[in-house]
């Protein structure tokens, strides 16, 4: 493969000692007051110390070391390639496998706690120094040298902390993100079906193909994130081993060498010590004392070892966990090793690829193989046995250091004031593991400290979070690399672990709710008081402190009154970062041990979540948004009063260090260190109000080295080292108080949880639809956070236009679907619901309609809030349904346009109620309550009457049989006409009328024809004459038995006739269809009336007042006639004449329709129809009920309905039309019918009377023969003739109530017929 040569990335004028000097012009000198005639070294190309020094310039020892460590011949860590080993470019394999020179490690000094021999310092500071402990000969102390000391020392160790604080950050900012999100776009990564088992099954599949293909180029692209990775993994290695040899440097200084790293040859020091054998000085092992004193605890250095090896663990589990890159890594070393063989047999090996071949071999050793953690502790901490030479014991100070910060950080877990000792517990347990790697093979672990260990914190936090993803065991953890099976109860295996911490988790599950609500509503409390103390208003009135002020009570500073508000501020501020802390640990956590463990979340703990998000970004904009002028203006003045808080406590440790150096010589070493401790302290806290983390750790580092117990011990108090604790750790806070609140408050580990989002976003739908105050941006803006890592993958193209990598652009879809989804569709789809409620529930009741506007209230709040933004992107919910509904609208207008009239209607609706513009898709109009067809139905007009039942009561047609397929019965209402009316036009009216009438007349002339018969004239003259007989008798009841008869008459006939072929049934049916004909041309004159009602709000009104005014008597002449004026009483009669005129076409069709039928069939027996009118009813009844059961089976095999008036209208027609219906009443039929139920049924109560007396004599026996009463009950059932009675009586029940319905029908179809 050949390619371009570039240029090298190495910059050519670099040398280590450029670093050094670019690195002590801002941490060496950290006391100002103290070293400000020192100097620091400026950067030269020549390497020789004494060039690069000048003669008249005083330097500090510490720069000293630092120049000769960086002259040392090292390579540099990072030359863009290899990382390390080599200087040389390569242009092998991939173009992003260059990097910019950025190396990781500082030129910090490694070893500048060892005491100096060099006088060049001391002699400048105007003292005349020999060897080590002596003075010009005498055995007086070199205090100028022990003040030299100390501060190095202080200056040493705080420049290893701020490196360790700051590769921290650049492994949080740039490398863990890099190797979590790998596979960040998920394209690469497969569903679990699509796992590759093997490399073997690489090239089976076309996908899979595709896919490593990806994961090779991309993997490609990645070298530069693993070659950062891999310095920064050996720069922690280093580090840790410098720092633990720091540990005995400041026990014992005599026992580390110059070079602790055994880079100095054994032939130099030989010659180092000849030449003090030549020079009369003697080369003795002297155990001198230590940097800080004996009793001195270095906790702010273990505290940096903990986390320094706490990121070699998180690496460790990044690379170890994801799959993808592993796979990648194994894919790209066959890749090379074959290319390697390629060119081995081509013999076209050359230089740059023996580079590339190291660098691949150094990442595969050195990160890939997830052991930096194991190489960090596994280091030889005392490679020339100079700390056993020195009797020092180097295990026991780490023990300590663990012991102690364990307990500090467990006191405060679960505790409001908890903020990063989680963390620092991670960091804990490495050091142990570190401390057992210490110990010699003949010393025992201690066994309480791991007891201690294996119960305390696990059973608060069994499993907590690293970064990401990434979770942490403590248990598992130290099975794995600090096992101790001797102590009982502290061994399990992984299994035993995880269900233990799953128990915790899922107990603790209960009370989480009550937490987040408890922390929800101190945030809420502190959000008001912190609003309101650092409002601009208030904060007018603060002081402000310069550098050059002092705080001293009862001084001449003139507002020092107002301190006191100053500090309660800033307490309000110290607060929101605590509850910050708190509700981030609380979240965090509840989402890790669930995702981890493999628990589900439970639904209520949703909204507890959100909650906690809530609060994150409530107290980030207050603090950050806000209030941030307020913040940055108590900055300066909140630290000043903390230094000057920590200056107040060691003013008695200054007064006591000042007598003794005053009054004896006992002591002068450790009261000259604590005096150079002091020094250096107050330098720091007086000389400005601005610190940095150097700075921090020195303040620190120099507080620790002040409070020696062993002299100080009734000085300082424990209420005064706790108050110094606080202190310290508020000072951490206020100075840094931006980017804590930027960590503290992130919500980027929500990246990693994203399938609950759905959940997330639709809990908050819910929560803000019925809350007076919406958090939805507040949610949207900690969704939002992931882009602060998905944006630090340098490994991912970016888009060449937007600059986005494309696993953000997947991120910024996911969550915007999302949101689509899950908040905005349910708003859409709730306000279509409404909008069709309000469209076609026209009649509610006032509750209903309240209960509308306090809905309609509610949305409309989440319709005009403002819009969101969400990664990105702007969600204008008020335009997106604006856009749904305009869709929705036009797409169901364009399938059915009978339903515009119905959309336009909705369209203002939304308008007046939610405040919604939508466009008028300028359809035609129409209307959703059409249903059929109203011209297709006036085409088959003689099937539908035969099809379709009438019902009066409702006024609409119900289809009788549904239609082969169709799982629902078709209506035609009144409605459905007039939408039909206007979609055709009123025209249509007139047609109707003249086929109902046609129709009607075809149906009359059926039933004359049937009439006409002889058979049916014989039995209608016989039935005349019985009526008339019986009137003479003075019976004026016609009986239900007679009626029976007549029905059993007309089926003989039927019988023997041979010319007729209908009954009773063919007569009742032709009947029915004449009432359904009736009643549609009822329909359609109430639906033309509709139409016109419904037109006339659009009408412009006249203004008749006032009219007759001038010319009353004389009227208006127009075309040549006279027209006299129009009075308002005139107009108002005129239209009220119209309103109630009657159709002239309807009355017209259907009075003339009968009688010209008449007159065609002069030989039809229509006198004689009242008497046939009693065997119809009951015959019309018999089918009622049958169709009625009918309804209630689910095979039916007849035609089932529920209701059938056109008969009864079709009889009330007839009757009148014919001038029978006083006939009709004549035979009292209806009073018959009751008297007949009446009568049944006091007969059936007697019988029903008598089979209960029966049954209840059986009760009362079988209870004597019986022990049990209830049971011998239940043994006595009903007889067959008592439940044949009450099957009688609700068959009786069912005629009467049938027979009762025909006649009220009738009754209200005689009172409509009258109308027309």
């Amino acid at each position: 493969m050949a390619s371009a040569q570039r240029p090298n990335p190495v910059d050519p004028a670099w040398s280590p000692h450029v670093l050094v000097s670019r690195r002590l012009r801002d941490a060496c000198v950290t006391n100002a007051s103290r070293l400000s005639e020192q100097s620091t070294i400026e950067s030269s190309s020549n390497n020789d110390p004494a060039s690069i020094i000048p003669n008249d310039t005083v330097v500090h020892p510490l720069a000293q070391i630092a120049l000769a460590r960086s002259l040392c011949p090292q390579p540099p860590l990072d030359d863009g390639i290899t990382g390390g080993g080599s200087s040389v470019s390569c242009d092998v394999h991939y173009s992003g496998m260059n990097v910019r020179l950025d190396p990781l490690e500082r030129a910090a000094p490694h070893k500048i706690v060892v005491p100096f021999e060099d006088n060049d310092y001391t002699n400048g500071l105007g003292h005349s120094t020999g060897l080590r402990g002596e003075l010009n000969g005498a055995s007086d102390v070199n205090l100028a040298e022990v003040r030299s000391s100390t501060w190095n020392a202080i200056t040493a160790l705080a420049s290893l902390c701020d490196e360790v604080q700051e590769i921290d950050n650049t492994f949080q900012s740039q490398i863990l993100p890099s190797i979590v999100l790998f596979s960040a776009d998920e394209s690469l990564t497969p569903q679990p079906s699509q796992r590759i088992v093997s490399k073997t099954d690489v090239f089976d599949d076309d996908t899979q193909k595709g896919r490593e293909s990806e994961l090779l180029s991309r993997i490609g692209k990645f070298m530069p994130a693993l070659q950062l990775a891999s310095n920064g993994t050996a720069r922690l290695r280093r580090l840790v081993k410098n720092m633990v040899c720091q540990l005995g440097g400041c026990a014992t200084p005599a026992a580390v060498p110059f070079y602790y790293d055994g880079q100095q040859a054994e032939e130099d020091l030989t010659l180092n010590n000849s030449e003090g054998a030549a020079s009369g000085v003697k080369k003795v092992k002297s155990t001198q004392s230590p940097v800080f004193g004996e009793g001195v605890p270095m906790f702010r250095l273990g505290k940096a070892i903990g986390i320094a090896l706490r990121l070699l663990i998180t690496v460790d589990s990044a690379i170890a966990s994801n799959e993808d890159l592993q796979h990648a890594w194994a894919m790209y070393k066959d890749v090379v090793m074959e290319w390697s063989e390629q060119k081995r047999s081509d013999d076209e090996l050359d230089e740059e690829f023996e580079s590339f071949e190291r660098m691949m071999v150094q990442l595969d050793f050195s990160l890939m193989s997830s052991r930096s953690f194991i190489a960090a502790i596994e280091q030889n901490f005392d490679p020339r046995e100079r700390f056993q030479e020195a009797k020092y014991q180097v295990h026991e100070e780490v023990r300590h250091i663990l012991t102690t910060l364990y307990a500090q950080n467990c006191e405060r877990i679960n505790t409001g004031d908890e903020t990063t000792e989680r963390l620092d517990c991670v960091g804990v347990y490495a050091m142990y593991v570190l401390y057992r790697h210490l110990l010699p093979p003949n010393v025992v672990p201690d066994a309480k400290l791991h007891k201690t260990l294996w119960s305390v914190f696990p059973a608060m936090c069994p499993i907590m979070n690293l970064y990401g993803p990434l979770h942490f065991l403590p248990r598992e953890f130290m099975m794995l690399h600090a096992p101790y099976e001797a102590v009982r109860g502290c061994s399990a295996d992984s299994s035993e672990i995880r269900e233990a911490a799953a128990a915790l988790v899922l107990k603790w599950d209960g009370s989480f709710k009550a937490r987040a609500d408890k922390l929800r509503l101190s945030a809420l409390g502190w959000l008001a008081m912190a609003d309101s103390e650092l409002s601009p208003i208030i904060m007018e009135g603060y002081p402000r402190l310069d550098d050059t002020d002092d705080i001293v009570e009862g001084g001449n500073f003139t507002l020092a009154s107002s301190l006191a508000d100053i500090e309660t501020a800033s307490l309000y501020i110290l607060h929101g970062v605590k509850i910050a802390h708190s509700a981030s640990i609380l979240l965090s956590g509840q989402l890790l041990t669930h995702k981890a463990l493999g628990l589900e979340h439970d639904s209520g703990h949703i909204s507890s979540m959100l909650s906690l998000i809530e609060v994150l970004k409530a107290v980030e904009k207050m603090l950050r948004v806000r209030r941030r002028s307020a913040v940055m203006a108590l900055q300066r003045s909140a630290l000043k009063m903390i230094a000057s808080n920590i200056l107040k406590i060691f003013e008695k440790v200054r007064s006591f260090v000042d007598q003794r150096s005053a009054s004896t010589a006992q002591g002068a070493r450790s009261i000259a260190r604590i005096s150079a401790c002091l020094s250096t302290l107050e330098g720091i806290l007086k000389g400005s109000s601005s610190f940095s983390p150097f700075r921090r750790h020195a303040i620190a580092i120099s507080v620790a080295a002040s409070l020696d117990p062993m002299i100080l011990e009734d000085v300082i108090s424990t209420d005064d080292l706790l108050a110094v604790e606080s202190y310290l750790k508020d000072l951490n806070h206020f100075a840094a108080i931006e980017e804590t609140l930027y960590h503290v408050c992130d919500c980027s580990f929500l990246y990693f949880y994203r399938d609950l989002f759905p959940a997330f976003v639709q809990s908050l739908y819910k929560s803000s639809q019925g809350s007076a105050l919406t958090h939805t941006q507040s949610v949207l803006s900690a969704l939002s956070d992931p882009e602060r890592i998905i944006s630090r993958v340098r490994h991912l193209d970016r888009s060449d236009s937007s600059g986005l990598t494309p696993s953000f652009c997947s991120y910024q879809s996911l969550v915007s679907k999302i949101i689509q989804e899950q908040y905005v569709a349910p708003i859409c789809e709730l306000i279509e619901t409404d909008l069709r409620f309000a469209v076609y529930s026209k009649n509610l009741d006032s509750s209903k309609r309240n209960g509308n506007d306090r809905f309609a209230a509610g949305v409309r709040k989440l319709i005009t809030a403002p819009p969101l933004y969400v990664c990105r992107r702007k969600i204008d919910v008020k335009a997106e349904i604006e856009s749904y509904l305009e869709k929705t609208f036009y797409d169901l207008s364009t399938v059915s346009l009978n339903d515009c009239n119905n959309y336009t209607e909705m369209r203002s609706i939304a308008n007046e109620r939610f405040g919604l513009n939508l466009a008028d898709p300028f359809l035609p109009d129409g209307s959703l309550d059409q249903g059929l067809d109203f011209i297709y139905m006036l085409r088959n007009l003689e099937s539908f009457v035969s099809s379709y039942n009438y019902n009066m009561i409702e006024q609409n047609f119900v289809q009788r049989k549904a239609e082969r397929g169709a799982k629902s019965l078709r209506t035609l209402s009144v409605k459905s006409v007039a939408s039909s009316l206007k979609q055709h036009g009123l025209g249509v009216v007139s047609l109707t009328i003249d086929v109902c009438s046609k129709l009607l007349s075809r149906q009359i002339a059926l039933l004359l024809d049937f009439l006409a018969d002889d058979s049916i004239k014989s039995l209608l003259s016989k039935e005349l004459r019985w009526i008339g007989n019986q009137r003479k008798e003075g019976s004026n009841v016609y009986p239900f038995s007679r009626a029976i008869e007549f029905t059993q008459e007309m089926k003989r006939v039927l019988e023997q006739s041979q010319s007729l072929e209908n009954g009773l049934d063919w007569c009742r049916s032709v009947i029915t269809e004449m009432g359904n004909t009736l009643t549609m041309a009822r329909m359609v004159r109430t639906a033309r009336r509709k139409v016109l009602s419904d037109e006339m709000p659009f009408l412009s009104p006249i203004d008749v007042s006032g009219v007759r005014g001038k010319d009353q008597g004389a009227g208006k002449s127009v075309m040549g006639e006279k027209v006299l004026p129009i009075t308002a009483v005139e107009v108002e009669e005129h239209i009220s004449a119209v309103l109630n005129k009657p159709d002239p076409d309807i009355v017209q069709s259907f009075t003339g329709v009968l009688k010209e039928a008449l007159l065609e069939h002069e030989d039809s027996f229509m006198s004689g129809f009242h008497c046939m009118l009693p065997a119809l009813c009951l015959c019309w009844m018999d089918a009622s009920l049958q169709g009625k059961e009918m309804m209630h089976k689910k095979n039916i095999a007849r035609g089932g309905y529920y209701t059938d008036d056109g008969f009864a209208v079709g009889l009330a027609f007839i009757l009148s039309a014919a001038d029978q219906r006083k006939m009709y009443d004549r035979l009292n039929w209806f009073k018959s019918i009751q008297s007949k139920y009446a009568s049944d049924e006091e007969d059936l109560i007697e019988r029903m009377t008598a089979e209960e007396k029966k049954k209840d004599a059986k009760i009362a026996a079988a209870k004597q023969s019986s022990w049990f009463s209830s049971s011998a009950v239940d043994a006595v059932e009903d007889s067959d003739e008592l439940k044949n009675l009450k099957m009688m009586e609700k068959r009786i029940e069912g005629n009467r109530r049938e027979m009762a319905m025909l006649f009220f029908s009738m009754n209200e179809a005689t009172a409509f017929l009258r109308s027309l």
